[in-house]
């Protein structure tokens, strides 16, 4: 899952991608709302971080528009100021939660876990022929049994499961699945996707993850 971090304190905003890329997500930061509000429209994250005040747009304007624009991200709005009157504002607003500053990240990340699971369900899960992904759990089974998965192959193996019938090329794997700050090797993808069929069956012509010779990689049916 992509989660967007709008948030002008380095620091803060470093602390909390570093829990999030640990957590299994897909994480990128804005440090400004113009540039915050351009990444959330065209990313279309599944959930945003969003603090408040920030230079440019700030966070109240930013999820106005997101709201009108019927934007579906979760957004979890950050703020220093508490009384009850500014957090009705900011949930006025279209925040789907409110956490003020300072927090402890264990709150924060709980939070965030909970807001993802709201509109996950049994038609969440994904399916490649007798394979399962459960985004809500990050939980993958093969045949019903309990496929364990390093945090780069899953996040390999759900973005596939997501375009199923597509090929997927290896520029948009790199975009997707490592942040910038991590990009990979040359040869990464190629070392995960192989360690992924082998812990899925096998390789060969039955592998679910094929190879299309020239152009990237595909699961499920050829498009």
């Amino acid at each position: 899952m992509k989660i967007l971090i709008v948030e002008d304190d380095i620091r803060l905003a470093g602390v909390i991608r570093k829990g999030l890329d640990e957590e299994g997500y897909t994480v990128s930061v804005s440090y400004d709302g113009n540039e915050g509000l351009s990444s959330a429209v065209n990313n279309r994250p599944d959930l945003i971080v969003l603090d408040i005040v920030l230079p440019g747009k700030n966070g109240l304007d930013i999820c106005r528009e997101l709201r009108q624009q019927k934007t579906a991200s979760k957004i979890l709005m950050l703020s220093c100021k508490g009384t009850v009157a500014e957090r009705v504002q900011g949930l006025d607003a279209g925040a789907d939660d409110y956490l003020i500053k300072p927090f402890e990240f264990s709150e924060l990340y709980a939070r965030i876990r909970a807001l993802l699971r709201r509109d996950t369900g049994a038609s969440s899960i994904l399916t490649v022929q007798n394979l399962t992904l459960n985004p809500a759990g990050k939980e993958v089974r093969l045949d019903g049994q309990l496929v364990l998965l390093t945090r780069t192959e899953y996040r390999l193996l759900h973005f596939l499961m997501l375009h199923q019938g597509e090929i997927i090329s290896k520029n948009m794997l790199e975009s997707q699945v490592w942040t910038s700050s991590s990009s990979p090797e040359s040869n990464l993808i190629e070392v995960n996707i192989g360690r992924l069929r082998d812990k899925l069956g096998g390789r060969g012509k039955d592998s679910i993850i094929r190879t299309v010779r020239g152009f990237g990689y595909m699961v499920g049916p050829e498009c």
